[in-house]
């Protein structure tokens, strides 16, 4: 898996915009730091997706000199706010987008639930596609742990679950490969 830095920056009408040094097609915003996070993954997601569309290749991920990058070509004019990694599945690990219909409250305590995870939806319902289920005494992070651990896998202190659900379908393939 490729990691990407993304630079988020506070916009000067409110919200936060989120730019890449490597795929500069992939400015975005959001209202909140966490809704500007989620959106740079989708925009770089998104990016890479069209990429592969026009049988373009990747560029490598930038390495330290991100962070000056970032001084010079700072699209809000004002001070920066941080860098992030964003992960990018490798070759043929491309997401599929699919249209599914829910009941608004069930969106929403889809949404809540992935949120209290710090997953997104599609994160989220991954993981429950996985075997996550709900279990009185134990934190939804605890299952995914547990889970992860069935596949000889053990979540990193810095990766968001959302990732780490990602690594457990890729070793699942994998199982289901050899099998």
């Amino acid at each position: 898996m490729e990691y990407y830095t993304a630079t988020l920056y506070p916009a000067k009408e409110g919200g936060y915009t989120a730019c890449f040094k490597d795929f500069p097609e992939a400015l975005t915003q959001g209202e909140d730091m966490q809704e500007t996070i989620k959106n740079a993954h989708e925009a770089l997601a998104l990016t890479i997706e069209e990429y592969a569309v026009a049988g373009r290749k990747l560029p490598p991920p930038s390495g330290a000199d991100v962070y000056l990058w970032s001084l010079e070509h700072n699209p809000t004019g004002m001070t920066m706010d941080g860098v992030m990694l964003v992960a990018v599945p490798g070759p043929g690990e491309s997401q599929v987008r699919v249209s599914i219909s829910f009941a608004k409250s069930t969106l929403a305590a889809i949404d809540q639930k992935a949120a209290a995870l710090g997953m997104t939806r599609s994160g989220y319902l991954s993981a429950v596609g996985l075997g996550y289920t709900p279990e009185s005494g134990k934190s939804p992070g605890a299952q995914l742990d547990e889970l992860g651990r069935k596949h000889g896998l053990s979540r990193k202190p810095t990766e968001r679950y959302t990732d780490f659900v990602g690594r457990i379908f890729e070793e699942w393939d994998r199982e289901k490969a050899h099998a």
